[in-house]
């Protein structure tokens, strides 16, 4: 008989400093995140002058000023972008907090949480990386249709290596 809600294996917090290396190495091209801005400010803004021409055309309505409304749907437009950056930003730099099932691999951040199936997982990878003059082990999943680099704490490796092994995932590498 299956479970409803599956056994909890383990559970671990990943360490600052790699959410730190994830900051760095993830960061977008400059000129990728200025052009996303600009054509959502576009777009929002363009959104904001139509509803505003159809309030005009409307006989029975009488739209606010022309100037308000340039002036307010800018506003509004580098609102909205600055809440997408904002959010991207937080989302970067909370750090994972890992969890192991006997049918799943959960990741959950500010995000949100993203599960991965054991069944779907290809390859599992413990390798090192140096952040900030400090080595820490890096776990790395592969699945058919992602790929997660998740920060160990250096004292739970053998730990975790045995829970994957538990349930069917091979992990190679340094360990």
């Amino acid at each position: 008989m299956s479970r409803i809600v599956p056994k909890k294996l383990m559970q671990w917090r990943e360490p600052k400093a790699i959410c730190q290396w994830r900051y760095e190495q993830s960061k977008m091209k400059p000129m990728k995140k200025l052009w996303v801005s600009v054509i959502s400010t576009v777009l929002i803004w363009g959104f904001m002058m139509l509803l505003w021409l159809m309030a005009y055309l409307t006989p029975s309505k009488e739209p606010a000023p022309l100037q308000g409304t340039l002036l307010g749907a800018l506003a509004f437009s580098v609102f909205c972008v600055l809440l997408v950056w904002i959010g991207y930003w937080v989302t970067l730099r909370s750090p994972y907090k890992v969890t192991v099932y006997a049918n799943k691999i959960c990741l959950t951040n500010a995000g949100g949480e993203r599960c991965i199936k054991t069944r779907n997982i290809t390859e599992c990878v413990m390798s090192s990386v140096t952040t900030n003059e400090r080595t820490l082990p890096l776990l790395t999943i592969n699945s058919n249709k992602t790929n997660f680099s998740i920060g160990v704490p250096p004292d739970m490796v053998s730990k975790v290596v045995n829970v994957l092994a538990s349930i069917r995932v091979t992990v190679k590498g340094r360990q």
